[in-house]
C-alpha cells in the first residue's frame, strides 16, 4: 500500500497546484502549440492506468505494448474534476472535450451552462466526426463529445444532444433500454443509416451519409463479438473517404474500467490488449496519411492497480473496486517537435487545448 499512498499524494500536490494555476478556458485555451493536423483521433482507455499497462506487458510477456513503444510525446496526465480528486467519466470526458473543468456527473455543463464540447467547436471547420464505443451510445465518456446533460444517468436528454449534434458515425453495443422505438425512428429522422452489426460495416456502408450502427455483443478482444479495431478502422476510412475537410475521431476502450471495477485481472487484460491493438492499427493509419495527430491516454485510473514482476496475475492486484486519483499515461503521435518541451505532466483539459491547437492551425 506505500507505493499506491506515495502516488496518491503525488497527485494531492499536482491537484492544488493545477487548482490555482487553470481557468475556464475551451478550445484554444491555455496551452498554446504550434503544429497542425488536418485529423485527430483520440482514443480513450477507461480506468487505464500506468500500472495496467505494465502489469498486461508482463502477462503477456512483452518488452512494452504498443502504445509505449510510439515514437512522439510520452508522459503521464492529471485528472481530477473541479469538485473531487477523483473524477468520474462524464467530467473527465468534459475536460477532454471541453478543455474545461467541471463536477463529477456533470456532461459538457459547467455551473448549469452548456459549454462547447468537440461536436460544435469542429463544426465551424466542417469537419466530420465520429465516435466509437464499445459500451452504450449515451455512456459518460461519448456523451461529453456530443451532447449535454446536468447528469450522466439522463440518456434521454443526451440522446436528444446526439441527434442534434452533427455527428456522423455512432458505433456503440446494442442496448435495449436506450434504443426504444421512438429512439429508433428519431435516428431515421435525424438522417442515420441504422446499422444492426458488424455485418453490416462493410463497403456497401461507405455511401451512407451518416452511419448509427450498433453491436448485440461488443467485446473489446472480439471472440465472443466485434472487434474493437474492425469497428474503429471501418470508422476511420468511412470518415476519410468522406471528409474534404478532415475529421474528428474519439475511440473508446469502455470495459477496461468495467471490469477493473470487479476486479477480474485477465478479462481486463484481455480488453486492454485489444485496446492496444486497435492503437496499432491506428497508429499504422496515421503514419502513412501523414495529416493525422493522434493521443492516446484515460480518463481515470479504476482499481488502484498496483504491479510489481513477479506478482500474481490476479485480482490482489487491484486494490479497490473505485476509481483513484492517480495520474494516467498519456501518448501523442504526430506533434510538432517544439511542442509540449519540458513538459512530463499535462492535465486532462490541457489535451483537448492540444487537440483544438492543432485543428485551428492546420485551417489558418
Amino acid at each position: 500500500m506505500k507505493k499506491l499512498i506515495s502516488k496518491i499524494t503525488v497527485v494531492a500536490l499536482v491537484v492544488l497546484l493545477v487548482a490555482f494555476s487553470v481557468a475556464f478556458v475551451g478550445c484554444n485555451g491555455s496551452l498554446k502549440v504550434s503544429g497542425s493536423a488536418k485529423n485527430v483521433i483520440l482514443l480513450i482507455g477507461d480506468g487505464m492506468g500506468l500500472e495496467h499497462l505494465e502489469a498486461v506487458a508482463a502477462y503477456y510477456q512483452l518488452d512494452k505494448l504498443n502504445m509505449q513503444s510510439m515514437t512522439g510525446f510520452n508522459g503521464e496526465v492529471t485528472t481530477h474534476s473541479r469538485n473531487s480528486e477523483v473524477t468520474d467519466s462524464a467530467a473527465a470526458s468534459t475536460a477532454l472535450s471541453c478543455g474545461v473543468k467541471t463536477d463529477n456527473k456533470s456532461v459538457a455543463r459547467v455551473d448549469n451552462e452548456n459549454v462547447e464540447n468537440m461536436a460544435e467547436f469542429i463544426a465551424q471547420y466542417n469537419m466530420d466526426m465520429g465516435i466509437v464505443v464499445t459500451e452504450k451510445a449515451t455512456g459518460a465518456t461519448p456523451s461529453g463529445f456530443a451532447s449535454h446533460s446536468y447528469d450522466r444517468s439522463n440518456d434521454s436528454n443526451i440522446f436528444k444532444g446526439y441527434m442534434a449534434s452533427g455527428v456522423d458515425l455512432f458505433v456503440s453495443q446494442y442496448d435495449e433500454d436506450i434504443l426504444n422505438e421512438d429512439r429508433e425512428s428519431a435516428i431515421i429522422n435525424a438522417g442515420y443509416t441504422r446499422l444492426n452489426s458488424m455485418a453490416d460495416l462493410t463497403e456497401n456502408a461507405y455511401s451512407a451519409e451518416k452511419i448509427f450502427a450498433t453491436v448485440d455483443a461488443f467485446a473489446g478482444y472480439g471472440e465472443d463479438g466485434a472487434s474493437l479495431v474492425d469497428a474503429s478502422m471501418f470508422a476511420i476510412n468511412y470518415l476519410d473517404q468522406k471528409s474534404e475537410n478532415g475529421f474528428f475521431m474519439m475511440i473508446e476502450s469502455s470495459y477496461i474500467d468495467k471490469i477493473a471495477h470487479s476486479g477480474d485481472f485477465e478479462d481486463m487484460a484481455r480488453e486492454l490488449r485489444a485496446f492496444d491493438e486497435t492503437i496499432k492499427a491506428v497508429l499504422d493509419w496515421a503514419k502513412q496519411d501523414g495529416e493525422t495527430l493522434v493521443i492516446i491516454t484515460a480518463d481515470h485510473e479504476t482499481g488502484g492497480l498496483l504491479y510489481n514482476p513477479g506478482d500474481n496475475f490476479d485480482d490482489t492486484l487491484f486494490k479497490t473496486g473505485e476509481h483513484s486519483g492517480v495520474n494516467v499515461g498519456v501518448f501523442i503521435y504526430g506533434l510538432n517537435g517544439d511542442d509540449l518541451q519540458g513538459k512530463t505532466i499535462l492535465d486532462n483539459i490541457e489535451i483537448n487545448h492540444i487537440m483544438c491547437g492543432y485543428i485551428t492551425n492546420f485551417r489558418k
